[in-house]
């Protein structure tokens, strides 16, 4: 058993200083609600990192701002990690979990950090999501089952 919340903040805690290297506000709202689910906190804190440090990256050394979100929604638990940068064209965003996409100049960067990311959060149950407005910013959203829920319980069966 491990807690989405205590997660987010050790996360927040290993990137918080290149954050403001960077020039990066990094915010968080927590819930307040039960947000205990059943993995790895390793491996979502990687997914955290990553999608955070994505998101400084695209920001280009402009100064931006990461909103860090714990939500509970019925038996899942959510995750939203939203910045204010350049954003995706849709093209984009629709290959972004597909091993060896990148958008990044050759040698800064693999294009696996996404996949791998997206491949742990279904390991874990999970789903991740993207959103993003050209020129306005993007949004991931980590969503995972609660612990003590099983899909019986969420279909209503």
């Amino acid at each position: 058993m491990l807690s989405i919340n205590q997660v987010v903040n050790d996360t927040i805690q290993i990137v918080s200083h290149q954050m403001f290297m960077n020039d990066i506000k990094l915010q968080k709202s927590i819930t307040k609600d039960n947000t205990d689910i059943e993995g790895n906190a390793n491996l979502i804190q990687q997914v955290l990192m990553n999608l955070m440090l994505n998101s400084q990256q695209a920001m280009a050394g402009k100064p931006g701002k990461i909103l860090l979100r714990t939500l509970r929604r019925g038996e899942k638990v959510e995750i939203r990690i939203t910045d204010n940068g350049p954003g995706m064209p849709d093209h984009v965003a629709a290959k972004i979990f597909e091993p060896f996409y990148t958008t990044k100049p050759t040698g800064q960067g693999t294009g696996l950090g996404l996949s791998v990311s997206y491949g742990i959060i279904t390991d874990h149950g999970g789903e991740l999501k993207v959103k993003s407005i050209e020129g306005k910013g993007t949004a991931f959203t980590v969503c995972l089952p609660v612990l003590g829920t099983t899909t019986e319980e969420i279909k209503g069966d």
